[in-house]
């Protein structure tokens, strides 16, 4: 519940927040998400499927927003417990395309060429960790998109 309601003001709402106070309301609800519904799914030995998780708030106002990406780094860690997904699938695209193809842009998809260096930084992080990330050209069909991450997931579950 938490969660739903800081989202909406952190992507629809018209308040101004500075970047670290976006950073720290992020963390509020990925904390939020955790407590909730990751963690107890996990005690269930459950598989978890995430849109976004910590790298998200890394790239996007440790790199992008220039909080610092080590400090936010830091508050991810804090925040999650250290949890950390054994796969990240990244759906990797250019940022015109991908906002081409939407009708409806948040606050945050408004920010115009903070986007590439958002994209910039998933690749960064694609590259560093090669164990954990699978990045996938998803300026193709949405059916060759399905497939490879279809591919990624089965590989990762034997």
């Amino acid at each position: 519940m938490l969660g739903r309601k800081l989202r909406t003001i952190l992507v629809h709402d018209e308040i101004n927040l500075s970047l670290f106070s976006e950073v720290l309301l992020f963390a509020a609800d990925r904390r939020q998400d955790i407590d909730e519904v990751i963690n107890p799914a996990l005690e269930r030995g459950d598989i978890v499927i995430g849109e976004r998780f910590a790298d998200s708030s890394i790239a996007y106002q440790g790199v992008a927003g220039n909080v610092g990406k080590e400090r936010v780094e830091q508050l991810m860690d804090i925040v999650t417990s250290g949890l950390i997904p054994d796969l990240t699938l990244l759906l990797d695209i250019d940022p015109r395309v991908a906002l081409a193809r939407k009708t409806d842009l948040d606050r945050i998809e408004q920010r115009g060429p903070f986007l590439d260096v958002v994209r910039r930084a998933f690749l960064d992080m694609a590259t560093s960790q090669p164990e954990r990330w699978v990045t996938i050209d998803a300026a193709r069909s949405a059916d060759n998109v399905f497939s490879d991450v279809l591919k990624a997931v089965l590989k990762r579950l034997e």
